[in-house]
């Protein structure tokens, strides 16, 4: 209801369509603008995580071969089950570093 109330009253002054066409606009750009830059750093994200993902997987691969570790875990190679854990654990590390004293003195 209050909608079609506002429309009546755009559509009655054309001075105040013109305006509402521009705040139209404007709500439209800013959207667009601020779409970018929230995804922009989700895929740079998603990217890093992604090579991060393979290089992984090279080395977790070979070791998994060499232990015969060829067996699935609820449809997931058991190899990726190992590359996720090993990101885990780095990443872990990588938290417990920065929270030293070094780790703060490095960061800033």
């Amino acid at each position: 209801m209050k909608e079609r109330f506002l429309i009546a009253c755009v559509a009655a002054h054309p001075r105040q369509k013109r305006y509402a066409g521009a705040l139209h606009e404007g709500i439209s750009k800013t959207t667009i603008v601020g779409g970018i830059l929230f995804l922009l750093p989700v895929a740079l994200v998603l990217m890093v995580l992604n090579h991060a993902f393979q290089l992984a997987a090279k080395a977790v691969g070979s070791v998994s071969h060499s232990l015969n570790f060829n067996d699935t875990v609820a449809g997931i190679g058991s190899a990726t089950v190992l590359t996720v854990l090993l990101l885990v654990i780095i990443s872990f590390a990588a938290g417990m570093v920065a929270r030293t004293k070094a780790g703060r003195r490095i960061s800033g």
